[in-house]
């Protein structure tokens, strides 16, 4: 009978554990374009990763999400949405730092972040900061891969917003 016992709380234990496994973001699926559109002369300029650490990007359910390329998934979707890279002329060159890009969790709620700071020719540097939290569904890559779309969309948004704050008026 001991031993039905033990056998029977081993089992239940087992069936507790869920494996993790880890997922390579593919850039190609967080690039969306943006809804808002300059309203005056800017060009992209560098877009650097200055993420603390290494290429983890935060955990869904039982995925441990990782980007290794995420400074070009940035300069990526900006240019869906019509930047341009930096050429000649009479333009403000945006330098873009990207400080934090990650996904966390609980049982009820999921919050990806991407925070930025922004180096615009001629302006005060200026940090965008979006995380647009959400219920958690099923916990799956997908749902994962649409949350850091989700929280692009939204640090660009205001990244377009602040530097059209800025444009010369005529």
């Amino acid at each position: 009978m001991r031993y039905y016992i033990a056998f029977l709380l081993i089992m239940c234990l087992a069936g507790c554990v869920t494996p993790v496994k880890t997922v390579q973001v593919d850039a190609a699926r967080l690039v969306a374009t943006p809804q808002a559109i300059l309203a005056c002369s800017y060009r992209l300029g560098q877009v650097e990763d200055h993420r603390p650490g290494t290429s983890q990007a935060g955990q869904l359910g039982s995925n441990r999400m990782t980007l290794v390329a995420a400074a070009g998934l940035v300069r990526d979707s900006l240019q869906a949405g019509g930047w341009e890279k930096a050429g000649s002329g009479e333009v403000s060159i945006v330098d873009i730092e990207l400080l934090q890009l990650y996904i966390l969790h609980n049982h009820i709620t999921k919050v990806p972040v991407v925070v930025y700071r922004v180096h615009a020719t001629g302006q005060e540097p200026f940090l965008v900061r979006a995380q647009p939290a959400s219920m958690v569904w099923s916990g799956s890559e997908d749902e994962a891969i649409g949350a850091y779309r989700t929280a692009l969309l939204e640090a660009n948004g205001q990244l377009i917003g602040k530097l059209n704050a800025r444009c010369p008026r005529h």
